[in-house]
């Protein structure tokens, strides 16, 4: 019902746009509306002995909608982006951007916090196919989950952050509630705040480096119940460098992405710490004018992550081997094999292997 509502509320929205712009209408003279979307669909399969049930499944990743908005003047962006994908509706961007000078910008509304360049690489441009073990039935969890679903450093959150670029330097500070995305609102006084920066050092080369304090006042089962109502701050660091073409398909040449991620991990306790390491490297080949494909980028991902470090048992190595097939600059068909190695004691490797689909409006 959720999902008839929005596509109803967007039609109306269009057709009022597509009629008000024809007409003497002031705002449709000094703004800008645009739409835009993306539909990804899967096929998966795993051998996990935990998904004997079901290790195989077709299934729409993700299905956005989105509408930007940015006035004449340049002063002022807007953006709301829902995910219908994976059976729901879900508000995945919603925001609003004060341009007040590029060296001086304010950002409020829910957005991707500002830690890890893996992370901060729209899946339209990703060299594979998912950032994290999706493998189904599988309970390894690859660095960028332990970023974003346990430490909840990285990801979507609700708050406000300043930004700007000078010279060669671009720069992120904000405050979150650090509660994750579609939260109705903080649930105590403890908040996140993350700071990043990226020196351009030449053309195809950046270096960055993030760093994200998150403060919980009121603890949860998971962590130590015997702490209720008290406080304590977790802390995240991450360095990461890229180079080469990136997500430019219409060049031939090398895109590599590297980063490596340490902290504190509140999910398995106060004094537990994680580390990870993430390598992506890819070489697209850009194909003949007027062909059928328009480039080929064969890509590999090996990620190691522990959880806690005290812990050799929560050691995992991710390797995915894969392929994209562009038929355009932005329309894809990905190919990856999964490959998760565990390094606990015992423990079976496992294999998975995904076939996507991303049209992209």
């Amino acid at each position: 019902m959720r999902v008839v509502k929005l596509m109803l509320c967007l039609t109306v929205f269009a057709c009022v746009w597509s009629t008000t712009n024809g007409q003497e209408n002031v705002v449709a003279k000094k703004s800008k509306v645009t739409f835009a979307g993306r539909l990804h669909g899967q096929f998966h399969t795993s051998n996990v002995e935990a998904a004997e049930d079901m290790n195989n499944t077709f299934y729409v990743r993700r299905a956005r909608l989105a509408a930007e908005y940015k006035n004449s003047a340049g002063t002022m962006k807007a953006k709301v982006q829902y995910d219908l994908g994976e059976g729901g509706a879900k508000l995945k961007d919603g925001y609003v951007d004060v341009i007040l000078d590029p060296k001086f910008n304010i950002k409020l509304g829910q957005y991707k916090k500002p830690f890890s360049l893996w992370e901060l690489t729209s899946t339209t441009k990703t060299m594979v196919i998912e950032r994290g073990n999706h493998l189904i039935g599988s309970s390894w969890k690859s660095s960028n989950q332990i970023i974003t679903k346990d430490g909840l450093y990285a990801g979507r959150d609700i708050g406000a952050m300043v930004h700007g670029q000078v010279e060669k330097v671009k720069y992120y500070i904000g405050v979150f509630n650090g509660n994750g995305d579609n939260k109705k609102s903080d649930d105590d006084n403890g908040k996140l705040i993350g700071g990043r920066v990226v020196l351009s050092a030449l053309e195809d080369l950046s270096f960055g480096a993030s760093v994200s304090n998150r403060t919980v006042s009121k603890y949860q089962s998971f962590i130590d119940t015997t702490k209720n109502g008290s406080s304590d701050n977790f802390l995240a660091f991450e360095a990461d460098l890229e180079y080469g073409i990136k997500d430019k398909v219409s060049r031939t040449g090398p895109w590599v992405q590297t980063e490596v991620v340490y902290g504190s991990n509140p999910i398995i306790s106060d004094e537990a710490n994680f580390m990870g390491f993430v390598f992506l490297g890819s070489y697209n080949v850009k194909l003949s004018e007027g062909e059928k494909i328009y480039s080929v980028r064969p890509a590999i991902r090996v990620d190691y992550a522990q959880r806690d470090t005290d812990d050799d048992d929560t050691r995992n190595i991710l390797v995915t081997p894969g392929v994209d097939i562009f038929f355009d600059k932005y329309n894809r068909v990905q190919i990856n094999l999964d490959v998760d190695m565990s390094q606990k004691d015992g423990a079976d490797t496992e294999f998975g292997l995904r076939v996507q689909y991303q049209m992209h409006i």
